[in-house]
């Protein structure tokens, strides 16, 4: 891809508070379910920074009906959604060129102030590859009989400033679900009631966010092995990915065939 493909979007406070309100909610409610790939300890702490990266993760994926709807793409955002105690099968199904498609977004956050031009290109696309049943190895496999194939959607994100504080209470009620999930399947209500207020403050009024490459089965032979604890120049990986350049990759504009709007 080219460096004048990739697809930049500013959103606004009045814009992105309704996605980030959303995921919140699905980060309090889902934790003691939702993959812990980073490994973090089940302590105050560590639930903090799992929150925190439930949240990031959810924002992205929340705003981009708002990108699909501007690009005049078929989409549903609801097709791969699963209850908020079970894996998400997918994030989107597309339809690109009259073939649904099961697309999953990876977006990395990172310093856009610390970027430079020809840093956007050299920047990675990364897919989890810990494991025999991780994210990598379902590329190849897609959960609805008519679609056609599986996509990585490789997204980039401004950090914001978001802290998360527990309380010992909202710790130990954390531990509690852990300890019996089973007891809490179909209690959102209840968990949000016992958890009480939160503190949750994000000091940002502009939400940046950049959408880049796209991976599918003509791509996966480019993808290599990146050990745990690389340094990729402005990333830095925590676990074991299968991962390239985005450079080498079908931007999203070329995929869905597209040209840039007025972002």
């Amino acid at each position: 891809m080219r460096l004048d493909e990739n697809v930049s979007y500013t959103f606004f406070a009045e814009d992105f508070m309704p996605a980030l309100k959303r995921a919140k909610r699905y980060a309090l409610i889902s934790l003691p379910w939702t993959v812990n790939r980073m490994a973090y300890a089940p302590d105050k702490h560590g639930m903090e920074r799992r929150l925190r990266n439930i949240i990031l993760g959810k924002l992205p994926e929340y705003l981009m009906p708002v990108i699909f709807r501007d690009y005049g793409l078929f989409f549903d955002a609801t097709a791969g959604e699963t209850d908020f105690w079970k894996r998400d099968n997918f994030d989107f199904l597309l339809t690109i060129n009259g073939h649904k498609e099961e697309w999953d977004l990876k977006c990395l956050t990172l310093s856009f102030n610390k970027m430079k031009s020809d840093d956007w290109l050299k920047l990675p696309a990364l897919i989890p590859d810990r494991h025999k049943h991780d994210q990598w190895a379902k590329r190849n496999t897609t959960i609805r009989s008519d679609s056609f194939c599986k996509r990585y959607l490789f997204a980039y994100m401004d950090t914001p400033r978001l802290n998360i504080r527990l309380n010992d209470e909202q710790t130990g009620m954390y531990r509690s679900m852990i300890a019996a999930p089973e007891r809490f399947k179909r209690q959102d209500d209840f968990i949000l009631r016992s958890l009480g207020d939160i503190a949750f403050d994000i000091d940002i009024n502009i939400l940046r966010l950049v959408l880049s490459a796209v991976a599918g089965p003509n791509e996966w032979s480019l993808f290599k092995t990146i050990p745990a604890n690389s340094n990729l120049g402005l990333i830095h990986t925590r676990i074991q990915n299968k991962g390239t350049a985005i450079a080498g990759l079908p931007s999203f504009l070329k995929i869905t065939g597209r040209t840039k709007t007025g972002q």
